[in-house]
Order: C-alpha cells, then structure tokens, then sequence
C-alpha cells in the first residue's frame, strides 16, 4: 500500500510538473506572439542583414581564394568598354531581362567614371531560360555590334526593359541609324546564334549559373554588388598587382 501510494505521489508530481511546463509554454508562445506583432518588420530585418553579411564576406572568401589561381576567360569578339589597354579586366555575364542586370548597370558606369584607364568591361550574354525575350535582345545587340553599336543597343534595351520584343528591337535600331537590311539579316543569322551559343556555353565552363556573374581578373563576383563592395574587390586586386 505505501509503494502505491509513493507511485501515485510520483506520478502526480510528474503531471504537475507536466501541466506546469505546459502552462509555461503557452504564456511563452503568448508573449513570443506579441513581441513579434509588434517588432516583426524590424526583426526580420535584422535577420536579412545578418544573412546579407554572412553571404557577403562568404562570397568575399571565395573571391580572394580564386584570386590566387584565377579563371581564363578569353575575350573574343565580346564588346568591349573602356581603356582597350586596361591593366585591369571585369567579364559581365548578363541577361537583358533579368532586374539585377539592368540594376548594376549605373553601377558599372560608375566603376568606368571613378576609376579612368584602369578597367576594362568585356560583356558576354547569359540569357536565362525563364526569360522568353532575353535570347532574342541578345541578338539585337550583337547585330548592332555588327555595326559598331553595341553599348548604344544595350542601353536602350536596359531602359526599357520590360518591352522587349521584335518590333520594338527593330524599331529601337532604326533609332540608331543602322542599316536595317543588315540588321534584320544579323537578327536571323546562324553566326549571330553561334556566338550567343559561345557565350552560353562559356558560362557553364567557368560556373556562371545565375546573372548577372562577373569576374574581376578572372574571380568570380555574383550579382548585383553595390559601389562599394566593387571598391573593396578592387583594391584587392590591386594589392595583388604590387
């Protein structure tokens, strides 16, 4: 009788304890409830930030490990811009209808304007597959470069970017001052195809998988990067130059 009765006083014990735990749990979960209410926003904020960072100074790692032992990425007949002789070269992987490729574009004007002679920009084209009218814009501008106006294409596609189509490439050409009989043949051309083919296929080599991937001296920077994430990437480019 005293050996049950001591199992029922440890058994009631262990429900009290129970329903007490239990009982905390819900005023936890209440007051969890409530803090979030009220500082959710903030919090998930704080969490992209942090998240942000971490994958930040990951990508910085993985930047100055393959600084030491860099990607060839030959050049070809990508277009080019500023100094042909630059001591410094970044590759753009793009695709005309990704937002994060027309968001970088002021900033690599930027990078062009405050470091003068130093860099040059060599753009190659990576259309992603979701993007139904990107293939056909990367034709565009490689039958404008046909002509010598590649930068100009790739602007006005840029700026209106969410117009992309056959009428409009055309229309935007003849804002250009191309020759429309050559244009309309290099949008069709079998070489036009081939050299998108060239630069897709590049991409796979050297493990561009989203846009827009850059590569600065041959390591790779991912996505749309800020002015001074660039500015931190470039003098340690530079301090490997010394």
């Amino acid at each position: 009788m005293r050996k049950q009765r001591m199992g029922f006083s440890v058994w009631m014990m262990v429900l009290g304890v129970a329903l007490s735990s239990a009982g905390c749990q819900k005023i936890a979960d209440r007051y969890i409830e409530s803090y979030l209410d009220r500082n959710g926003p903030a919090v998930m904020q704080k969490l992209t930030n942090r998240q942000r960072q971490m994958d930040t100074q990951q990508q910085e790692a993985q930047f100055d490990a393959q600084l030491k032992s860099p990607v060839n990425l030959p050049l070809g007949d990508s277009p080019i811009i500023g100094n042909p002789n630059a001591p410094i070269t970044i590759v753009e992987f793009s695709d005309f209808e990704c937002p994060f490729c027309s968001r970088v574009v002021p900033t690599v004007k930027q990078l062009l304007q405050e470091y003068p002679g130093e860099i040059k920009i060599a753009f190659k084209h990576m259309p992603l597959p979701m993007h139904k009218n990107a293939p056909l814009a990367s034709k565009a501008t490689i039958a404008a470069q046909n002509q010598g106006k590649f930068w100009e294409m790739h602007d006005l596609i840029f700026e209106n970017q969410r117009e992309i189509n056959e009428a409009n490439v055309t229309k935007w050409a003849k804002s250009l001052k191309l020759d429309m009989g050559r244009f309309a043949r290099d949008l069709k051309a079998s070489a036009t195809q081939a050299r998108l083919d060239a630069d897709m296929q590049l991409a796979g080599t050297v493990g561009a998988r989203s846009t827009p991937t850059f590569f600065l001296q041959g390591a790779m920077v991912r996505g749309a990067q800020p002015i001074d994430a660039w500015k931190r990437y470039l003098a340690k480019v530079k301090l490997q130059k010394k």
